[in-house]
């Protein structure tokens, strides 16, 4: 980058941060080096909101949420984010666990959240959908008091099922939600910020919002979108759980 740079002036080097101030999309390609992340029509996360979160000053206080996204083929990894308030952490990743293991690793991290905020209980939401409800079963018969289990089935219908086609769809127009309202931080991880800001999405024939399926984002891209679903569960708060 332009910091690596010995013979750019200070000067000029003053003039490059400034962009960071004027327009954090355009800092982030010609200064950082992060060419390709212009937005497009159709994506649902627009990566400024993402960019903007990198650099927030939030409070650490508040809820403690967790989201695990269980990894269901051998390419995929498990994905575990969770956040103080507003404060994301750095994910964790877990690759060819066996549910027995995930679950002592998630316990483990709860123990550790729990030693350094023992007035906060904490909440872990996780992809119930396939083997993943294998773990919420373990969990629960493992769970100390503070700890909550929501499992979130993504074959549910959505709250709003009038604009969301899926609750996919709706998880992460609400993450939309919550970045575009809310002052929220996300570390600086390429990989979650990559997977959350190329997401695309579709108006139905019934004039519903339908997000790329997951199986269509990984053809498309040659990845599975995991960090970005563990990203979306830990900000999604469960309503009344309906199945089709």
């Amino acid at each position: 980058t332009y910091k690596d740079n010995k013979f750019i002036d200070e000067e000029y080097a003053q003039q490059l941060e400034q962009l960071k101030k004027d327009d954090i999309v355009y800092w982030d390609v010609y200064c950082n080096g992060n060419w390709g992340v212009l937005d497009t029509t159709n994506v649902i996360i627009p990566i400024k909101l993402l960019l903007q979160a990198k650099t927030n000053k939030v409070d650490k206080l508040g809820e403690v949420v967790m989201g695990i996204d269980v990894a269901r083929f051998g390419d995929d990894c498990s994905v575990i984010y969770y956040r103080y308030g507003n404060v994301v952490q750095e994910p964790t990743t877990i690759k060819s666990s066996s549910l027995v293991e995930l679950s002592e690793t998630v316990l483990s991290l709860c123990r550790q959240i729990r030693a350094n905020m023992p007035s906060y209980n904490i909440t872990i939401n996780v992809d119930g959908t396939g083997v993943g409800g294998g773990l919420v079963d373990i969990l629960n018969s493992k769970k100390a008091g503070y700890l909550t289990v929501n499992e979130i089935n993504f074959s549910q219908r959505p709250s709003n099922t009038t604009k969301y086609d899926d609750i996919t769809t709706e998880m992460m127009f609400n993450v939309k939600e919550v970045l575009t309202d809310e002052c929220v931080y996300i570390p600086s991880h390429e990989q979650t910020i990559s997977e959350l800001s190329s997401r695309i999405y579709k108006i139905t024939d019934k004039h519903k919002y339908k997000a790329e399926s997951k199986s269509d984002f990984k053809k498309r891209l040659g990845k599975s979108p995991d960090y970005a679903d563990s990203f979306m569960l830990m900000f999604y708060k469960p309503k009344n759980i309906i199945f089709c």
